[in-house]
């Protein structure tokens, strides 16, 4: 559907232009047209056909030489050569790693908390102190899961606001 558009609008820039000119478009769009070392123009455009071969560029593609005598009018293909430069941060593995250690921390966390208000409420019962003080080194487990969850949760906050 793409190329039929071109193709039309070609045709409709063809039978207005002389028969001097030809109608250059590419994909993508945009790329410097030069011959020799001096710039033409940017595509789309329309080209002399005394120029005769012309050379395509764009930042990231492969430079194309184009013989206008052989041109069809289909806008010409560059080929991709640089490399993505932009993942979302959604895709990478280090958001993947923050998610899955605020999981894993979250639940550490949740699970000595649990575990030192079950020993308290023994020790209120019983007053043994060696309950309270596994309660104190389940806090004490809780709350360094606790920090390091809220670490991991900074880093992730940051890392969502640069990217």
């Amino acid at each position: 559907m793409k190329y039929l558009f071109s193709i039309i609008i070609t045709f409709i820039f063809i039978s207005r232009s002389s028969a001097q000119e030809i109608y250059l478009n590419t994909d993508p769009a945009d790329a410097y047209v030069m011959k020799n070392d001096s710039l033409i123009g940017h595509t789309p455009l329309f080209i002399p056909l005394s120029l005769n071969k012309i050379f395509l560029q764009k930042p990231g593609y492969a430079e194309e030489s184009i013989n206008l005598g052989d041109y069809d009018g289909i806008p010409v293909k560059l080929k991709f050569t640089g490399r993505k430069t932009y993942q979302s941060f959604y895709e990478s593995s280090a958001f993947k790693i923050f998610i899955g250690s605020i999981v894993a921390l979250g639940a550490v966390t949740a699970y000595f908390k649990i575990k030192a208000d079950n020993r308290f409420d023994d020790y209120q019962n019983n007053g043994n102190h060696d309950l309270l003080n596994e309660t104190r080194r389940y806090d004490l487990i809780s709350g360094i899961s606790f920090a390091a969850l809220q670490v991991n949760f900074g880093f992730l906050i940051y890392y969502l606001l640069i990217y």
